[in-house]
C-alpha cells in the first residue's frame, strides 16, 4: 500500500484547478477522504451561498482522492 501520507501532499500540490479554488484533502484513509474549502466570495451563487459547481467540484476532488488511496489515477465525474 502506499503512503497515503504522501499520497495527500502529492494531492495537495498537483491539482492547480483544486489550487486555485482553495481545495485542500485534509485526511486521507482507504477509500476515504475529507476535503475542505477556504470560500470566497467569488464562490458564491446570487443567494450567497456555495455555488453548486463549487460544491460539485469539491466533492470531484474528494472521490478522486479517495480513489487514489488505491493508487488508482481516475477522472471522476
Amino acid at each position: 500500500m502506499a503512503d497515503l501520507e504522501q499520497i495527500r501532499a502529492l494531492r495537495n500540490t498537483t491539482n492547480p484547478f483544486a489550487q486555485h479554488l482553495g481545495i485542500e484533502t485534509i485526511r486521507l484513509a482507504e477509500g476515504e477522504a475529507d476535503c475542505t474549502m477556504a470560500l470566497k466570495p467569488e464562490h458564491l451563487n446570487l443567494n450567497g451561498v456555495i455555488h453548486g459547481g463549487g460544491l460539485l467540484t469539491l466533492a470531484d476532488v474528494a472521490t478522486g482522492s479517495a480513489a487514489a488511496s488505491y493508487g488508482i489515477n481516475a477522472t471522476t465525474s
